[in-house]
């Protein structure tokens, strides 16, 4: 059992590395669909506030748990996901526009 799961993870590794090494190499090819698709505005946004989404995301979603008390146990699964995702953007966006970037613009102003 352990060799067979141990295989997975290390088929997957592999896919892994495989798909990030074509991503890497048609980054220098600007006409490449890789290149299309993360220059989107969308894209660009997500990763604009990803900092946002990487600061807020643990604590909602212990207070999720803790509202919820049998997500705790079953995990986020369909709706509970999709709601604990929404939450998780909202307040994201709403953090980097009202802190992380108002703080930003502060402290180029007083330092640079």
């Amino acid at each position: 059992m352990l060799m067979l799961i141990s295989f997975f993870i290390h088929k997957s590794f592999l896919i892994g590395i495989i798909l990030f090494s074509i991503i890497i190499k048609n980054m220098n090819d600007s006409h490449s669909l890789s290149e299309k698709i993360l220059s989107t505005p969308l894209i660009v946004y997500l990763g604009d506030i990803s900092f946002s989404i990487y600061m807020n995301h643990l604590v909602i979603g212990i207070i999720m748990s803790n509202v919820f008390k049998d997500i705790l146990f079953k995990g986020f699964y369909g709706h509970e996901f999709l709601n604990f995702a929404i939450v998780t953007l909202a307040v994201s966006i709403f953090t980097y526009h009202c802190i992380e970037k108002p703080a930003r613009i502060y402290l180029r102003r007083k330092f640079c």
